[in-house]
């Protein structure tokens, strides 16, 4: 069974896109693709040809069912996809294997992108704050204080979780952050001076102003 980015690939060269659009868009090298448009020129076929060895342990139906179980838990590990993998369906494959058929899928093992979750009213702040300081000189910017922050997660270390996610479909995987302590350090022109302060958990889209001192821009 041909895979998912040949198919894609062929697809492409189809229609008369160039080999390095279809490597930009696929995220694959220029050679993959090259290769590909070489083999379907002498053998007409996208399918796999003959290999030696030993043959694939993966049919039709276990591809299909670690496809959805993936996109269906996207933050499983391949640990994990192999041994439902082995429960369910009693096919027993190495964990490369597992990551192998899944980049067939053109999943990969990527970072998700991390937000604070916004309610309408945040948006609806944050536009109208853009907004009224788009016009602003440099003068008025010179009372802002200017801080920088740094992050210790109280639970888990959300920096480097990792989903199953397809190139093609941009940030499919979103997650939101988990309650940390952070760390803030300021400065300002006007002040020209230093402060550190700490907050115990995650701030509001919108916190307050330190006590006594000018309006801060994160």
């Amino acid at each position: 069974r041909p895979s998912v980015p040949a198919t894609l690939m062929h697809s492409r060269l189809q229609v008369g896109s160039r080999q390095s659009d279809v490597a930009c868009e696929l995220g694959v090298s220029q050679s993959v693709i090259s290769r590909f448009a070489a083999r379907h020129k002498t053998t007409g076929s996208v399918w796999d040809r003959p290999r030696s060895g030993a043959p694939r342990v993966m049919d039709r139906n276990d591809d299909q069912y670690l496809r959805t179980y993936a996109l269906t838990h996207r933050y499983a590990t391949a640990t994990q996809l192999q041994a439902c993998l082995r429960e369910v369906r009693g096919t027993r494959v190495s964990r490369q294997t597992i990551r192998n058929r899944l980049h067939c899928f053109g999943l990969n093992a990527r970072q998700p992108l991390q937000v604070t979750p916004l309610t309408p009213r945040h948006r609806r702040d944050h536009l109208q704050w853009a907004q009224e300081h788009v016009t602003w000189t440099m003068q008025q910017w010179s009372t802002v204080l200017f801080t920088g922050e740094c992050r210790v997660t109280l639970h888990r270390n959300d920096a480097h979780q990792h989903c199953w996610r397809s190139a093609l479909r941009g940030w499919s995987c979103i997650t939101s952050r988990t309650s940390f302590l952070l760390i803030w350090t300021s400065t300002s022109l006007l002040i020209g001076q230093t402060d550190q302060w700490k907050t115990p958990s995650q701030l509001p889209a919108h916190g307050p102003d330190p006590p006594g001192g000018p309006q801060h821009l994160c």
